[in-house]
């Protein structure tokens, strides 16, 4: 099932994201989250969001690349509070405009699955995300 969204979502770029309706969701000093709610999708024991992370100040990427925000799709499951980035896209501007700096579908076999940590942003949209469907 996963595999089937995160396909589509490859194969329609970035599409997703660029009719997305951000709703600010926290932040902190160096970045403001959102996430779109109309694009949250239960599959199975996850919860699909995409997130956008806005941040204050240029970042850089390994490549040495600088972006200002960044997009994520990432796969929460609820009932042990871990989650998974399956792709992402960097940008040159705020707010997920100009151009795309890098991009990348994580395959399955690299999925970095991780606890969410108590009291972060992550947590923050996670909760919200897993609450749409009852699932926290």
């Amino acid at each position: 099932m996963l595999r089937g969204l995160l396909f589509l979502a490859v194969l329609l770029g970035n599409a997703p994201v660029a009719f997305a309706e951000w709703v600010k969701m926290g932040g902190n000093d160096g970045v403001d989250a959102y996430m779109d709610l109309d694009l949250l999708e239960k599959k199975e024991n996850y919860v699909l969001s995409w997130r956008l992370f806005d941040y204050r100040s240029p970042q850089k990427n390994p490549l040495g690349k600088t972006f200002l925000s960044a997009t994520t799709l990432v796969a929460t499951k609820c009932s042990d509070r871990t989650e998974a980035m399956l792709s992402f896209v960097q940008f040159d501007r705020a707010m997920g405009k100009g151009s795309v700096v890098a991009s990348r579908e994580i395959p399955k076999a690299e999925w970095q699955v991780s606890k969410i940590a108590p009291g972060s942003i992550g947590e923050a949209l996670s909760k919200v995300a897993c609450q749409r469907y009852k699932m926290w």
